[in-house]
């Protein structure tokens, strides 16, 4: 590529004209078949335009021409995070960090590939050195931030989201990592704080919302919270998480209708949501309606076996059957919970109340 080319495509980049970019590049590509930087240059407007196949095309030539020029790996990397293919992506950044070692951001983006596959301690290996190699990388410490949240490190994770707001003020996504960080460890005060200064930056981050009427509901202020819940569900009605969690402050204030109102369309929206049949199995047990109540409590124990909901299923459904007058499927039930929990007073005064109701049948 020839030096006038090469500034004006570096002008074309400035003033992210990726069009005039991939035009440039073909005209220079169509004298010379063979520029490995008219590829790079136009795999990378590619990926900017979302034209995700033609940029692994290019990406893919680059290899066949230049095999030890590691741009070509990275950019095809960058394709399969794109494109979820989180396999492939590790395989050519390994092939990258061969070529060049000292790339921080294909360490980085590894990072990234091996998070998604849920391998969190390799991706903050990966971050941990993109951060050696570049102490200013925001990015990093916030991806490094969200692995270490994932294995329960919340101390760490907050530290590392506090280098990266240090580093970038204005990132939306990293206070509502560091607000979600902070709940976990019960400073919601903190994480108040985080999800104002989120909404601040960014007021129709329905996120943010369901985050700080978590917050608040964890103080207390339920009235609060729920209003929280309802703005994120006008910025995003179809947040069955949003919905979930206005479902239980409904139900702590006492508003069993209207809990039951929201547990149905997070129900509709998600059926993976076990414990949400539990839940509002106890709406209708304390309404009186123990018979939708069971139905209730009986698909949780069928959905998750695994679950503590497939405990609290049997528990629920035995004090229905109890008050229904059914006692042997009451007992039955009750009997299957002490199984796990042999020791629970609760559980063993219900088992006796029901035996005793049996006796005098």
């Amino acid at each position: 590529m020839q030096e006038d080319d090469k500034n004006l495509i570096e002008k074309l980049f400035e003033e992210n004209d990726w069009s005039g970019v991939i035009s440039k590049c073909t005209k220079i590509l169509e004298k010379d078949a063979k520029d490995i930087e008219a590829y790079f240059k136009r795999a990378s407007a590619y990926g900017n335009l979302q034209e995700l196949e033609l940029c692994l095309q290019d990406a893919e030539r680059m290899k066949e021409l230049a095999p030890d020029d590691y741009r070509g790996y990275y950019l095809a990397g960058l394709v399969y995070i794109m494109t979820n293919q989180y396999e492939k992506a590790v395989a050519d950044y390994d092939k990258a960090i061969e070529l060049n070692p000292e790339s921080w951001k294909v360490y980085n983006n590894r990072g990234v590939s091996k998070s998604n596959l849920g391998d969190n301690v390799g991706a903050i290996s990966d971050y941990d050195k993109a951060l050696e190699l570049n102490p200013e990388d925001a990015d990093a410490y916030n991806n490094r931030g969200l692995c270490k949240s994932a294995l329960g490190d919340n101390i760490g994770a907050i530290a590392d989201y506090d280098k990266a707001l240090e580093l970038n003020p204005e990132d939306v996504e990293v206070y509502k990592s560091r607000a979600e960080a902070k709940y976990n460890i019960s400073d919601y005060v903190g994480a108040i704080t985080d999800c104002d200064k989120a909404l601040e930056l960014d007021s129709e981050a329905a996120a943010g919302y369901n985050n700080r009427g978590l917050c608040k509901s964890a103080l207390g202020d339920n009235i609060d919270a729920i209003a929280d819940y309802d703005k994120a569900l006008e910025l995003e009605p179809e947040d069955a998480k949003a919905y979930n969690n206005r479902a239980e402050t409904k139900y702590a204030i006492g508003d069993k209708v209207g809990a039951i109102a929201d547990y149905d369309k997070v129900l509709e929206l998600n059926f993976k949501y076990v414990h949400v049949y539990n839940n509002r199995g106890l709406c209708k047990s304390d309404l009186g309606d123990d018979v939708g109540a069971i139905g209730d409590f009986t698909k949780a124990i069928e959905l998750n076996r695994n679950e503590k909901c497939y405990l609290f299923g049997y528990i629920n459904r035995s004090m229905s059957y109890e008050r229904l007058g059914r006692y042997k499927e009451a007992l039955a039930d009750v009997n299957k919970y002490l199984e796990s929990d042999p020791e629970n007073n609760n559980a063993l005064e219900l088992k006796q109340k029901i035996e005793e109701k049996l006796k005098n049948e």
